[in-house]
């Protein structure tokens, strides 16, 4: 049970952490990351797991963006999006493809951490995109 929980701070960590580093895209992913964890010391056991997460998704974002993009609603980009939604449909996808979570798992924490930061209507989008992805791309955890 310990883990589950801190896994969920993991990822919202992860989540925060990226989304600031996309709206201030002037310094490196690195150096916010220690910058961030300095004043989030509240999160003890947050570091490995998140860490890795944000380097996937730092290192494969051009991927990430372009197989997002291919699953959006028609004429529809990531630059459409709110930014927090565009950051955890990235997370949830680099946890899927990158990291072996499996997709209800992935899914499941992505909708929680949307209904967290968005809307409702948000959640049905991000599920059904994540969804889709999942299908359609990766390969089968069964």
């Amino acid at each position: 049970m310990k883990k589950k929980k801190y896994m969920k701070q993991e990822r919202e960590l992860a989540i925060q952490c990226l989304y600031q580093i996309e709206f201030h895209q002037e310094m490196d992913a690195h150096t916010y990351f220690m910058r961030f964890f300095e004043q989030e010391k509240n999160f003890q056991y947050a570091e490995s797991y998140t860490k890795k997460l944000i380097d996937v998704v730092v290192q494969h974002k051009k991927v990430l963006n372009e197989l997002l993009e291919e699953f959006l609603k028609k004429d529809w980009t990531l630059n459409r999006l709110p930014l927090i939604e565009a950051t955890i449909l990235r997370t949830a996808l680099a946890e899927m493809y990158y990291l072996n979570q499996p997709p209800e798992i992935a899914i499941n924490e992505a909708i929680e951490l949307t209904r967290m930061y968005s809307d409702e209507a948000s959640t049905k989008y991000i599920n059904g995109v994540l969804h889709n992805i999942a299908e359609k791309r990766l390969p089968s955890h069964d």
